[in-house]
């Protein structure tokens, strides 16, 4: 019994060790093939990409057939030499290819572009595995755009007028830039992570213009002006005006226009009407003088006229 015990385990050993080397390798964090599906006007177009050299590789793609409807596959030449497409189950295609082994030195490049034409193009899933030339396995994954969309929405959505230029000008170019992540294809998912951080970023640093400008001249105008003007001009221009003006005025406008004119209106006046006749009758003079020779006249002959009368007398 010991014996077959001892000849079981190490059966088991040998054939542990004899599939350890066809085992995949573990890919490293920064290998992957992804898949982007691009929501366009009247359907969607998936990209299958990768940033590591792929052996072969099978996806599926998974679609509501009520809203989109399959319409071709396009393999990128340059790194995929045969394709083979299975389209005849509604509502799912699969599509297999085989690479050519070109090596694009680590940058990412898009392996297949599949079309579907509808009415909603989000209506897609996609699935799959790909090899490479090592034997590592890489699951064909789903990039998270969800995030970097809706920040650059926000984004577009900031009234830039209300911050400083250096701010805006930092925000705007983040935002090209995520802008620029977010439409590629062939954009890696810490891609798309950095360039939502740099718009986060941006957003979180911007700078609001001083408000104190608009809001200091209330605050300081009110408690300035208004102590100082009331307490200044009230004081002294009341107590002047109201002390010398009126006391000056009426005193001396009464006391001098009523003595004066009243006065000197009357005392002259009344006495025109005696001066009147002596300055204006320059004759009365004459007829008294007139008057005075006519009765001189009639004097001498009434005397001339009682002397004859005693020498007839006689």
């Amino acid at each position: 019994m010991k014996c077959m015990k001892m000849i079981a385990w190490l059966l088991a050993l040998v054939l542990l060790l004899a599939t350890v080397p066809a085992l995949p390798a573990a890919a490293t964090e920064t290998d992957a093939v992804w898949n982007t599906v691009n929501v366009e006007e009247g359907g969607a177009l998936v990209f299958v990409s990768a940033n590591t050299p792929v052996a072969a590789g099978l996806v599926q793609l998974t679609y509501d057939s009520s809203k989109l409807t399959f319409v071709d596959v396009k393999a990128e030449e340059q790194y995929v030499a045969h394709i083979s497409v299975n389209a005849e189950t509604a509502g799912v295609v699969k599509i297999a290819w085989v690479s050519t082994g070109a090596d694009a030195e680590g940058k990412a490049y898009s392996l297949l572009q599949v079309r579907f034409a509808g009415t909603d193009g989000t209506a897609v899933a996609v699935s799959g595995q790909a090899h490479r030339p090592d034997g590592t396995v890489l699951n064909v994954g789903v990039l998270n755009r969800a995030a970097l969309q809706e920040t650059i929405v926000n984004a577009d959505r900031i009234n830039t007028a209300d911050y400083t230029a250096e701010s805006v000008a930092a925000l705007r170019k983040a935002l090209d830039h995520a802008k620029t992540m977010f439409s590629n294809a062939l954009s890696t998912q810490a891609e798309l992570d950095v360039a939502l951080k740099m718009l986060q970023d941006a957003i979180a640093a911007l700078i609001l213009k001083p408000t104190e400008v608009p809001t200091e001249p209330p605050t300081e105008a009110p408690t300035e002006a208004p102590t100082e003007a009331p307490t200044e001009a009230p004081t002294e221009a009341p107590t002047e005006a109201s002390t010398e003006a009126p006391t000056a005025a009426p005193t001396e406008a009464p006391t001098e226009a009523p003595t004066e004119v009243p006065t000197e209106a009357p005392t002259q006046k009344p006495s025109a009407p005696y001066d009147e006749p002596s300055v204006t009758g320059d004759d009365f003079p004459v007829g008294i003088l007139v008057t005075i020779m006519v009765l001189c006249a009639v004097g001498v002959a009434v005397l001339v006229v009682i002397g004859k009368r005693k020498e007839n007398d006689r």
